[in-house]
């Protein structure tokens, strides 16, 4: 059977129709499907801003936390968990990106805890 090419809804770019679900793409499903988590990552690392800038403590787990559940979001979508992790490590990038306080993030991915969680 032959796909049509269909454009996505969400970002207009064409796309075979059987890459398609729910006339979204891919990219679109997973960025509407964890808007909110993004923006709870994006809360917490004001919170964490603030903290630092009064000299109390920020528990970075809750990033970590939150990071985890986007995953698990993702995993939702995606069947495959590489592609899953490399959705969700671009997300969180784009939810931190331009934050004053991104530099307050450990740089590791910790993608050992990660693909434990994709595996499940």
């Amino acid at each position: 059977m032959t796909a049509l090419l269909v454009r996505c809804r969400s970002c207009r770019r064409e796309y075979s129709s059987d890459e398609l679900r729910k006339m979204a793409c891919l990219d679109c499903q997973v960025r509407e499907t964890t808007a909110e988590v993004r923006a709870d990552i994006t809360r917490q690392l004001n919170r964490a801003v603030r903290y630092r800038r009064t000299g109390g403590r920020f528990n970075p787990e809750i990033l970590d936390r939150l990071r985890s559940r986007l995953l698990r979001r993702i995993l939702e979508l995606v069947t495959d968990p590489r592609k899953a992790l490399e959705l969700a490590d671009r997300e969180y990038q784009a939810a931190i990106s331009g934050m004053p306080g991104a530099k307050l993030l450990p740089s590791r991915l910790e993608v050992a805890r990660l693909s434990g969680l994709a595996s499940q």
